[in-house]
């Protein structure tokens, strides 16, 4: 079956899922050095898939790594990544 995907983004393979599916469940337990190692492991694999990405930053907040939290938070926020595009008033409608 297909892999959750987030807008704009291409599935995580089966092998980044499951390390994705193992950091959030590392989350769930408190155990955040071994979930960032998992999230970094997805993000070799996907290096600009935003799952893996927001999971790392999740981590990275729950550690106290600001500097890791600010790297992941920048690449989350690429303006090249858009989500959902709003309604402007000039579209006409």
């Amino acid at each position: 079956p297909p892999q959750e995907t987030q807008a704009g983004s291409q599935p995580l393979s089966q092998e980044a899922q499951t390390l994705v599916n193992q950091g959030n469940a590392a989350l769930r337990a408190d155990l955040y050095e071994e979930a960032m190692e998992r999230f970094q492991q997805a993000m070799e694999i996907h290096p600009d898939h935003p799952v893996p990405q927001f999971g790392g930053l999740m981590a990275a907040i729950a550690l106290g790594d600001s500097a890791q939290a600010r790297e992941l938070r920048a690449k989350l926020a690429k303006p090249d990544r858009i989500f959902w595009k709003p309604k402007m008033e000039s579209d006409g409608e």
